[in-house]
């Protein structure tokens, strides 16, 4: 074999072998980037009279904002139908507590939760703590609820909290 030939051979299998280099690294950069920013939500009910809010809260405690892609809820293991605020409305109207009192907040396809918030999803607040906590408490074991969201790398995840 001529040394031009060889050269040609090794010349080629360098490139070759930097390419595929390249494409790793781009993939392991990305990786990266996705899990730099990745959102990990929590769905907690949270029983604290010193607190802003005290019942169902979702928090965004990973690195990256959070985008909600849908919201079931269910009562008694029954899913409920979404007939306003994916059917938080209609899970309250149905446990009879769907009052002024309880906060509720829409998280919806247009609802992005920043890393280190926390959104009340259904509780009471701090002024109505002492009169209405008890029917908070009430419905913990009743309730069920899945949040579907994905990261800005659009990742998709899923967090669930009460009864399978």
């Amino acid at each position: 074999m001529k040394p031009e030939t060889m050269t040609a051979i090794a010349s080629t299998v360098i490139a070759a072998a930097a390419l595929i280099v390249a494409f790793w690294s781009e993939h392991l950069t990305r990786k990266h980037n996705e899990l730099s920013v990745e959102p990990i939500l929590k769905i907690t009910f949270a029983n604290h009279p010193e607190e802003e809010y005290s019942g169902f809260l979702v928090s965004n405690v990973g690195l990256g904002p959070a985008k909600i892609t849908s919201l079931s809820v269910s009562v008694d293991n029954q899913l409920m139908p979404d007939l306003g605020y994916s059917g938080v409305k209609t899970a309250l109207s149905n446990l009879k507590i769907d009052r002024d009192w309880v906060t509720i907040t829409k998280l919806n396809s247009e609802t992005v939760i920043p890393a280190g918030k926390t959104v009340p999803l259904i509780s009471v607040s701090r002024k109505n703590y002492e009169d209405h906590i008890n029917s908070i408490l009430g419905i913990k074991k009743r309730v069920g609820l899945k949040l579907m969201y994905e990261s800005m790398y659009h990742v998709k995840a899923s967090v669930a909290y009460g009864p399978k």
